[in-house]
């Protein structure tokens, strides 16, 4: 299911997982693969036509002054990396529609072509957290190896449907790879990429790794978007008065919130906001 189109010499590479769709909210998990894979080669891609319905994830067509100039297609890649003594294989792009357990077979026979160490998962989901407070990131694993490191792990059970980066998670996990998942909580009402989430996905990561990925420009973008989403705040009370109520939920205890409150609070947010009859800043939801 899967072509490398060109040999690399890798040691015990670490396979990162990320993919748009389910638990990519803003788009953050896989800008954060995008800028770990950053300055590596592409050396393979995924058959798309076994893995996606091109009437649901539609082809890009692109037109200059009326000329066809590309179509291009959505896909899966496979990015090999070498940073600080440390070789990665990053696995990203659009989430498959068809065939997953074919998927995962691909990609378990990946792991033993290169003789992967480990699989990371990375991902984002929304939250009721506000953009004030630093990115909280839920763990998740197989092993639960990193437990004690007294990072957020979400206490109880929790069922929520599954994305293809979870499956193949848990199915690489079963065979005894071991795995780490990742997942910035990104603030529910914003419907942009939120740029300190992808930051702090990026150096958990690294922090997993014990590698210091560069940031780029990221730090500026994240200052510049934090001032933007602190005026457009500033100009609506009811927003304020919300992100305010997620200050207070985040600060109590520094606990995960339960699935509960969660919901509650996202439900409390859409009645204030019907009943109100206010609308969210530009760039929030």
């Amino acid at each position: 299911m899967y072509t490398i189109e060109r040999s690399v010499d890798l040691h015990a590479p670490v396979l990162l997982l990320s993919f748009t769709g389910w638990v990519d909210a803003g788009g953050v998990g896989t800008e954060a693969a995008g800028l770990i894979a950053s300055g590596g080669e592409v050396v393979g891609h995924f058959d798309a036509d076994a893995l996606f319905d091109f009437r649901v994830n539609r082809p890009t067509a692109s037109f200059i002054d009326g000329k066809l100039t590309a179509v291009e297609y959505p896909e899966i890649s496979i990015t090999a990396r070498s940073i600080e003594g440390t070789d990665l294989l990053v696995v990203s792009g659009t989430e498959p529609e068809f065939r997953w357990h074919g998927f995962v077979k691909s990609m378990y026979e990946l792991t033993q072509q290169f003789g992967v160490s480990q699989l990371i998962a990375i991902g984002s989901v929304p939250g009721p957290v506000p953009h004030t407070l630093p990115t909280p990131v839920l763990n998740t694993s197989m092993q639960r190896d990193f437990s004690a490191e007294g990072e957020r792990v979400a206490e109880g059970l929790l069922m929520v449907p599954s994305g293809a980066v979870t499956a193949t998670e848990w199915h690489l996990g079963k065979l005894g790879l071991p795995t780490a998942g990742f997942w910035a909580q990104v603030p529910h009402y914003m419907n942009q990429p939120f740029t300190q989430a992808v930051i702090t996905l990026v150096e958990r990561v690294g922090r997993h790794l014990d590698v210091m990925f560069p940031l780029n420009d990221l730090a500026d973008r994240a200052d510049q978007q934090r001032v933007q989403l602190d005026e457009m705040a500033a100009q609506q009370p009811d927003i304020a008065a919300h992100i305010e109520r997620l200050e207070t939920l985040s600060s109590e205890d520094d606990a995960v919130p339960s699935a509960e409150q969660i919901g509650l609070e996202i439900e409390r947010f859409l009645r204030d906001e019907s009943e109100g009859g206010t609308q969210p800043p530009s760039g929030t939801a």
